[in-house]
């Protein structure tokens, strides 16, 4: 059970020609209490408990910092006598996310002949608490781990670490973590003839995370540090409007993206050598409409430098990297046509929707050089049928995303690796969707509008592989030291849902 909270004030208005507009606002989940997490039950076999057996394996030798990676010497193991066979165990869950921000934005027009135009400001600042902590739980007996007699044995030597590991052993994860995210921004967008407009902008980032607790996730070593990224972004954007109907766009930018808080899940994070991902990014493009068709279309060009990749050790270890420049190239196009005008108004409101994207994502350098990059299809198409005359509303639309690598990329071929156990096969979906609006509970004196929809989604319940996480290391999926996960589409679902505006 997870419950959830957002609250916000807005405050917009008009001082001396400039206008602004301030939300400021929190949002909220959490577990109303320690909850049984039903889903990660499991029935302990022989196979891992026999007269009372191994739960997890624990880093006590050395502090994290010391760990050598692909060692034995970073791991012992801590076991629980009191597991018994058959025991059915899980965890209890808790955990407690409050976000607080502030959103503010101001603007004016300046008219100054050929320097005329709107100068925008602006800042978005953010902060984030995060406690969370998972207790390992004996169903049957009814009792956390660490009361049923741990004991530390195995792998290293005993040190005094041991007194924590033992004062802690039935958690999975006990963390505390903060984010304070600090984006302020400036832009004017200059109109020097009628229907162009050039948008030179800056924006600065500051992203810091604290990350403290006595049991990290994965590691489960106590853990505390404090990361601060900063970076700095301009961008240029060009519009012109060559007719009432048609506008062509350009774009160029920088990107950022901190690192995940994963980096940080190893037993040495001090030897994760990933740092904050950077792009460079270019589009441009043209947007027709009219009363009849609407149209788009764009080419563009990512390259991220210091993309993140994962490398896991055949004692379980892992660290994060930068795999060097990844870049991203593609064309989209997409169009709405309204088919019903052309019946003579038998039909207002039905259209014919089509949507399609070339895409090639690879990577140009570092030691991944020339192959494919993760998680990115080499084509997505979508099209179908649109109603909506302001009453009735409705969809019915196939996709098609194609075949792509999963998490863990594309790998280089060898004498002792298949790179393409981890291939995805492209995979479709056909979505329906049918609802009307009324203003029935209006008439009743409860609320203003309406809407009432009902739905099938993946209407002919295909089950198609969609990710596959894990790197092929072998010739064979089965391999079981190095074994791959594979997720599949969730099948056939049907929903209904309603809407009231008051």
């Amino acid at each position: 059970q997870k419950q959830t909270d957002m609250e916000y004030v807005g405050l917009d208005g008009k001082i001396l020609g400039w206008r602004f507009d301030n939300k400021l606002y929190t949002y909220a989940y959490w577990y109303p209490a320690n909850q049984n997490n039903a889903n990660n039950l499991t029935i302990e076999g022989p196979d891992t408990i026999a007269n009372g057996g191994t739960v997890n394996s624990v880093s006590i030798t050395n502090p994290a910092a010391s760990c050598v990676p692909n060692t034995k010497t970073c791991k012992t193991t801590i076991t629980f006598a009191g597991v018994n066979n058959g025991d059915v165990t899980g965890y209890l869950k808790f955990n407690n996310y409050r976000a607080v921000g502030d959103i503010f934005n101001i603007s004016r027009d300046l008219e100054a002949g050929f320097a005329s135009g709107t100068v925008r400001s602006g800042f978005w600042i953010e902060h984030v608490d995060n406690g969370r902590y998972q207790q390992y739980y004996d169903y049957t007996q009814g009792t956390l781990y660490s009361n049923l007699g741990p004991s530390i044995t195995g792998g290293g030597t005993t040190t005094a670490q041991d007194a924590i590991d033992l004062a802690s052993s039935s958690f999975k994860l006990s963390l505390n973590s903060h984010i304070t995210n600090f984006q302020p921004y400036i832009e004017y967008e200059w109109k020097p003839i009628a229907n162009l407009s050039i948008t030179p902008g800056f924006k600065y980032e500051s992203f810091s995370r604290d990350h403290d607790g006595p049991v990290n996730q994965t590691t489960l070593q106590p853990v505390a540090f404090s990361k601060t990224y900063t970076a700095s972004l301009p961008f240029l954007a060009a519009r012109y409007r060559v007719s009432p109907e048609l506008t062509v766009y350009a774009q160029a930018s920088k990107g950022f993206l901190a690192p995940t808080v994963s980096a940080y899940y190893v037993l040495n994070f001090n030897a994760s050598s990933i740092a904050p991902e950077q792009t460079t990014n270019y589009q441009a493009g043209a947007v027709f409409k009219n009363n009849m068709f609407t149209a788009s279309a764009d080419v563009y060009q990512i390259t991220a430098i210091n993309f993140p990749i994962t490398t896991t050790y055949s004692d379980g270890s892992t660290i994060y990297q930068n795999a060097g420049t990844a870049r991203y190239q593609g064309i989209e196009v997409e169009g709405t046509y309204a088919i019903g005008k052309t019946l003579g108004g038998v039909a207002d409101g039905l259209a014919i929707y089509a949507s399609g994207a070339l895409s090639n994502a690879k990577f140009i350098a570092g030691p991944n050089n020339g192959l494919s990059v993760p998680n990115a299809p080499r084509y997505t198409a979508a099209g179908g049928l649109i109603y909506d005359d302001g009453r009735f509303f409705g969809s019915l639309l196939h996709k098609v995303t194609g075949d792509q690598y999963g998490s863990g990329g594309q790998v280089a071929p060898s004498a002792t690796v298949n790179p393409t156990l981890n291939q995805i096969g492209a995979w479709n979906t056909t979505d329906l969707v049918f609802g009307i609006r009324s203003d029935v509970l209006k008439q009743m004196g409860i609320g203003e509008k309406a809407e009432f929809k009902v739905g099938v989604s993946d209407i002919f319940d295909n089950r198609n592989i969609v990710d596959i996480s894990g790197a092929p290391k072998t010739l064979t999926a089965s391999d079981a030291a190095n074994p791959l996960t594979y997720t599949f589409q969730a099948g056939r679902v049907i929903y209904a849902g309603m809407k009231v505006e008051f």
